[in-house]
């Protein structure tokens, strides 16, 4: 079974920078999904949807040195949110992208991080006066030796040396959000929109706190005069226009418009993420819009995009979630409810 091992190799290799469906991996194989799962397992540590995703990461590494956006290898590697793909790339790289990315730039070794504060250190003791010198330590306390503590202090005198460091400013949205400080984080976007105005990222950062889409559950930090899903859709929409290709802020207004029973609205924005992403059959998307037409009532349709779903993430515990709901509060169909719902405990 080696030949069947190299095999899935190369044809991970050569599909990684498209967006691999596993359902077609293991169609071309010709064995069952088991069997195939078993067969990477006996030559590999980890199992195959994990070895796809450092192989991912290990690619989109890569690609940070040309100087490329970010936010767009994500995308081009599958991840629907930022958080998503920071978090994944400090699982396997111990920093954030932005540090790698920096850190590639200028030449340093990722393996020495405690000499690169050394350095730091000293060159602040010669210049304590130079606002930059304190951004850099920060990234490195917050991505690479895990000190936020240490990191917002030195954030707070780079902004104090120079106040119009947006992207000291950017750093603290994001040590804020960890933290559960909203308004703060607020205030500090005002001030890097006041700064930059043509920065769509700012605007982004600030609807999702106006919405709460930065927390996965509701935070009893959030004051309610924060929710403003108005006001969301606003910065929405101005991050859209200056950059109207960046699929995250469809997917991200088509949300809002979902919880304020606008579904009509929210659908055509899923299928503008759709249109624009750089992964065009993204399960999120699909899940998006299958939740959308369970929202109008469609059932047929909706079934059909949770299907999507689960065919191009067949991990994507969502998927089966969804239909198994649509099959029992719908349709009355609780033996298939059943069978759906079994999928998301295998």
């Amino acid at each position: 079974m080696i030949e069947v091992y190299k095999k899935i190799l190369q044809y991970v290799d050569e599909h990684i920078d498209k967006g691999i469906n596993i359902n077609d991996l293991i169609l071309k194989m010709g064995y069952s999904r088991r069997h195939i799962y078993k067969i990477f397992k006996d030559h590999n540590d980890v199992p195959i949807m994990e070895y796809i995703r450092r192989k991912k990461l290990s690619v989109a590494a890569s690609e940070l040195s040309s100087g490329r956006n970010i936010y767009d290898i994500a995308l081009d590697y599958g991840y629907e949110t930022s958080t998503g793909f920071y978090k994944a790339f400090q699982s396997v790289f111990g920093c954030s992208p932005s540090d790698y990315k920096n850190d590639i730039l200028r030449g340093a070794n990722m393996n020495n991080k405690s000499k690169t504060i050394e350095e730091l250190n000293n060159s602040i003791k010669i210049d304590p006066t130079n606002g930059v010198l304190y951004f850099e330590r920060a990234n490195l306390y917050l991505w690479s030796l895990e000190q936020p503590e240490k990191a917002i202090e030195d954030l707070n005198k780079a902004i104090e040396l120079d106040p119009k460091n947006t992207d000291a400013y950017s750093l603290r949205v994001h040590m804020y959000f960890q933290t559960e400080q909203p308004e703060k984080a607020i205030e500090d976007l005002n001030k890097a929109i006041e700064l930059d105005p043509n920065n769509s990222y700012f605007y982004g950062q600030r609807a999702q706190i106006y919405s709460q889409q930065i927390h996965h559950k509701r935070s009893t930090n959030f004051s309610r005069q924060l929710i403003q899903p108005e006001k969301a859709l606003e910065d929405y929409t101005k991050a859209i226009e200056l950059d109207p290709n960046n699929a995250f802020y469809y997917r991200d207004r088509a949300n809002v418009y979902r919880n304020l029973n606008q579904p009509e609205k929210a659908a055509k924005d899923v299928n503008k993420a759709l249109e624009v992403s750089s992964n065009p059959t993204s399960a999120w998307d699909y899940n998006n819009r299958g939740l959308l037409y369970q929202q109008l009532k469609q059932f047929d349709k909706a079934l059909e995009e949770y299907h999507k779903t689960t065919e191009v993430d067949p991990n994507n515990l969502y998927g089966y979630f969804n239909r198994g709901m649509i099959y029992m509060s719908d349709l009355n169909d609780y033996e298939k409810a059943l069978e759906e719902f079994n999928n998301t405990v295998r």
